[in-house]
């Protein structure tokens, strides 16, 4: 899992560091030419939103995204490892079923035929980074439960 979540961290700062560059380059484009790429901004839009996958995985894998835990404040002893455990658990179910249905888009996708509207590449290229990002959310997921048994974080 360690392999995973380095794995996870690098390609989050790849994908931030093409959109800053990407930002860059087209602010300047924009300034000196008076002409920005149409496509440079839809690969800024994906790059964020890829970052944004993989960085959440870290985040999950870790026990520090955000979440409502009014009832782990108020409980103690077994009752709070159990609200613990069921709202991993919760957490598991949802990115899974995330998964199935990224899956289904990209599938689908596919089978239209679907391109970008200013890059002219297929649509399913994206939605396909979208799933693996969530595929490493879910693995650090069930890491998360598996911790939260354990009795851990």
């Amino acid at each position: 899992m360690r392999r995973l979540e380095k794995s996870a961290s690098t390609v989050s700062i790849f994908f931030l560091a093409v959109a800053i560059i990407l930002v860059t380059f087209n602010v300047t484009a924009r300034y000196v030419f008076n002409y920005g790429e149409p496509w440079c901004e839809e690969a800024i839009r994906y790059s964020v939103v890829f970052a944004t996958f993989f960085g959440l995985s870290i985040a999950i894998g870790k026990n520090e995204c955000m979440k409502i835990d009014v009832l782990l404040q108020i409980t103690t002893g077994r009752l709070r490892k159990l609200v613990h455990c069921i709202g991993t658990l919760a957490e598991v179910v949802v990115q899974w079923l995330l998964l199935y249905f990224s899956y289904l888009l990209v599938t689908e996708t596919m089978e239209s035929g679907q391109i970008t509207p200013s890059a002219d590449y297929p649509m399913y290229i994206p939605y396909l980074m979208v799933s693996v990002g969530v595929f490493v959310c879910a693995l650090s997921s069930v890491r998360a439960f598996y911790e939260a048994i354990k009795g851990g974080k």
